[in-house]
């Protein structure tokens, strides 16, 4: 990754240029990232414009090739600072409390402990002003186990059988797969209120598959290793040559556009022949079908029948599969101009039938009691929507609103939510007195903190007339310049102008005394008059 001007830090109100290439057939794919949080920008490059305080981070370029399936990484710490003449001095606090007094402060390594408001503040000695950023960092343990044990004996047809996800790190949720597809609790199979266990009450021959649980929280996720359930029947005759019983397995639920695979299977020798059938009609005669894709007339009973040519006996079983409507897209919107201090409502617009909605801030689910955890936070929800009342720099995250329906979760693409305010102040910069002729000219810079950034306009004693329209008014340094020169910074989006007045005063230069200048004359005089009185002395 390369950086473009290349420094160290940077002032804020600066341009940043982040670029990203890497070696790929065919070319990869680049999405950036901001302190782990997807951004919605991709491509080979991205621009900070005129960076605040709140551009400090890591950031990162992620490549992908869609043909091998590869990925890979560079990342980028960009620091910013205040621009301050002189320079500011910086503190740090934690939770309110003091933590350091630089400008950079690393902490590490973290603990969950750590979580919590991290603010930098920047004063000025001689303005007396200050200027304060804030950063709120939740840590997680991260998920470094998840496994799938059995509980007690192994599974045995018609008895209850349980399987255990055992997990390690801060786990937010669990999900179980079968055979690759989202499994679903039923009037069977009974999953725990946090997803920790798996009850079959009873377990059938059906049930046989390849089980996995995938554990997660905002930062990671981990999905165990394979776990192989075969049930056992209590008696097994002596000989069978078959077909025994058919089992299934297959999704009991899909969304139309989906495909569902079934597969059959039943003890036999010779090995049975395999047939599918579904509404009196033959659709298949292998033992794995694929139905798809999925309309609503496609729901219905699915029917396996196992043929052993030698024994000429038939075994069959069915399976029902319920096709709902799918959710077509699910997207987060809002017809307001986000303002700090004023009503905002984010509305989540969903095309398809769903069973409910919640929300996400930064890949973290927010609970409805969240927004008492923190005074400068306060939201709530309502007819799909997202209400901010009112909405404030706090609020800026990437939100998203997830739809579930009895299959799935959809999630919407990311709303990045950034709060305009300001002007919070205006500040002017000098020097506001010279000597003349020491200096040609003279520039004023008038500094807002502001999003969007703060257009200018300087006005001189008063008068109505604009004498400079951006942050910097150059001027002669002259004696009719002298006078009182007034900043106005207006936010063209909150429409809030605040204004600032500092005096210039030009000076002559240093001149000698009156009494001082006398007695240069007369010292003058006196050595013009001494060759004269010397000649008179000496006739």
């Amino acid at each position: 990754m390369t950086t473009i001007p290349m420094k160290d830090v940077y002032i804020t109100g600066s341009n940043i240029t982040l670029s990203c290439s890497a070696e790929s057939d065919p070319p990869a794919t680049i999405q950036w990232a901001f302190d782990g949080m997807d951004l919605t920008h991709s491509g080979s490059q991205l621009q900070l414009k005129k960076v605040t305080l709140n551009h400090t981070g890591s950031y990162k370029c992620v490549f992908y090739n869609n043909v091998t399936s590869r990925f890979s990484y560079a990342s980028e710490m960009i620091r910013i600072m205040a621009s301050s003449n002189p320079p500011s001095h910086y503190r740090w606090f934690f939770n309110g409390s003091p933590a350091a007094n630089t400008s950079e402060y690393v902490i590490g390594p973290l603990t969950l402990n750590m979580s919590g408001m991290y603010t930098c503040m920047a004063s000025n000695n001689i303005t007396r002003r200050d200027s304060t950023a804030y950063k709120m960092l939740t840590v997680f343990a991260p998920v470094n186990m998840a496994t799938v044990e059995m509980a007690g004996a192994p599974p045995i047809q018609n008895h209850t059988f349980t399987l255990i996800c055992e997990t390690a790190g801060s786990v937010e949720s669990r999900y179980w797969m079968k055979d690759g597809w989202p499994l679903h609790a039923d009037s069977r199979r009974v999953l725990s209120i946090d997803n920790t266990t798996l009850t079959f009450d009873p377990v059938l021959r059906s049930d046989n598959g390849r089980y996995q649980c995938e554990a997660s929280n905002a930062l990671s996720n981990l999905t165990n290793p394979i776990k192989d359930v075969e049930i056992e029947t209590p008696l097994t005759p002596a000989i069978e040559v078959g077909p025994g019983e058919t089992s299934i397995s297959g999704p009991s639920l899909a969304e139309t556009g989906d495909y569902a695979l079934f597969n059959c299977s039943a003890p036999s020798w010779p090995p049975s022949h395999f047939s599918w059938w579904f509404n009196d009609s033959l659709v298949a005669n292998i033992s794995m079908f694929k139905a798809g894709p999925l309309y609503l007339n496609m729901s219905g009973y699915y029917t396996c029948v196992a043929y052993n040519d030698v024994t000429e006996k038939n075994s069959k079983n069915s399976t029902m599969l319920t096709v709902i409507e799918a959710i077509q897209s699910v997207m987060v919107k809002s017809n307001t101009i986000p303002i700090a201090s004023k009503n905002l409502t984010l509305s989540c617009e969903v095309i398809g039938p769903y069973n409910s909605i919640y929300w996400k801030k930064d890949n973290m689910r927010l609970a409805m009691n969240s927004s008492t955890m923190n005074s400068s936070m306060s939201y709530y929800t309502g007819s799909n929507s997202l209400h901010f009342n009112p909405v404030t720099v706090y609020d800026d995250g990437i939100y998203q609103c997830v739809a579930t329906n009895s299959v799935r979760l959809h999630t919407s693409p990311d709303y990045k939510l950034l709060v305009n305010y300001g002007p919070l102040s205006v500040v002017i910069n000098g020097p506001f007195s010279v000597q003349l002729g020491s200096v040609l000219t003279v520039s004023l810079s008038c500094s807002a903190d502001s999003r969007p950034t703060s257009e200018y306009q300087w006005l001189f004693n008063d008068q109505p007339s604009v004498v400079g329209t951006s942050s910097v008014l150059t001027i002669w340094a002259k004696k009719e310049n002298m006078g009182n020169y007034t900043c106005k910074a207006t936010n063209p989006v909150t429409n809030i102008t605040m204004s600032q007045t500092e005096a210039f005063i030009v000076s002559h230069a240093s001149a000698l005394p009156l009494q001082s200048r006398g007695g240069l004359i007369l010292m003058a005089l006196f050595a013009l008059l001494l060759p004269v009185v010397n000649d008179l002395l000496t006739h």
